[in-house]
């Protein structure tokens, strides 16, 4: 049976674990960063996919999250996370 692009780009069950991990890191990291570090928080991830790239971008996009992706040979991959909208930096707890 052929395979269409739409079935292609489903997620598998080691995209889904990736993400899964990913997710625990960056949560840890806004967590802990957001509001601290101005309105912008910065995650060193390794080289990210397209797909789960794409994947990140949605959830965290959902969630309130403008998601960058940044390759930097000298400091290493990261994710830039900056909260959408008209957030002024401070901590809001």
């Amino acid at each position: 049976m052929t395979i269409t692009p739409e079935q292609a780009r489903k997620l598998n069950e080691e995209d889904q674990a990736r993400i899964g991990e990913l997710e625990k890191r960056i949560d840890w990291a806004l967590g802990r960063d957001f509001g601290k570090t101005g309105g912008r928080v910065c995650i060193t991830v390794g080289y990210v996919d397209n797909r789960t790239l794409q994947e990140v971008s949605r959830m965290y996009g959902g969630a309130g999250w403008d998601v960058e992706y940044e390759s930097d040979q000298r400091d290493g991959d990261f994710l830039a996370f900056t909260p959408k909208g008209n957030y002024q930096g401070g901590d809001q707890r």
